[in-house]
């Protein structure tokens, strides 16, 4: 589970290995074709959270009852709306898609009603900047020097 800043609050672990193929039929956002799709069977997860607030989480005080609540699915199929964030991200590499991505490659979607798939957003690479990062990363980095200022430590060295 993570923060509003993305920052790791803890961790639920389930096995999947009950999980079934779904039950109704879905298809990937822009009408690709999906190869399999399951209904995720969430129960005797292992979690690492604390106890919910139940007045900001409708009831729930466990946050695997919160999750067990609602009905998971995931498919896999072709990217069909994914394909060109992952082009980019194959040319960012300076990789070609034609030969060394498309061939090999394909899309995992998400449903929440296990009728309605919601694609993520493609993975951020390692030191990859989205735009606007830039401005955001210089804003900490003036803070943590400010931070460091006041506190009287020495700069770091070049």
């Amino acid at each position: 589970m993570l923060d509003a800043g993305h920052t790791q609050m803890c961790s639920v672990t389930y096995d999947l290995s009950n999980s079934t193929s779904a039950a109704a039929t879905w298809s990937a956002q822009g009408g690709g074709d999906l190869y399999d799709t399951f209904d995720l069977d969430l129960r005797n997860g292992q979690s690492l959270c604390h106890q919910l607030d139940p007045a900001a989480f409708g009831g729930y005080t466990d946050i695997r009852d919160l999750l067990e609540a609602v009905p998971w699915g995931l498919g896999y199929g072709e990217l069909s709306a994914l394909t060109a964030d992952v082009q980019d991200v194959a040319a960012g590499l300076g990789e070609d898609w034609a030969t060394e991505w498309e061939p090999n490659t394909m899309g995992a979607f998400l449903t929440l009603d296990r009728g309605t798939l919601h694609r993520g957003q493609r993975p951020r690479l390692r030191g990859e900047l989205r735009r606007g990062d830039h401005r955001h990363a210089a804003r900490q980095a003036r803070r943590r020097a400010g931070r460091r200022l006041l506190r009287g430590d020495r700069p770091p060295e070049p």
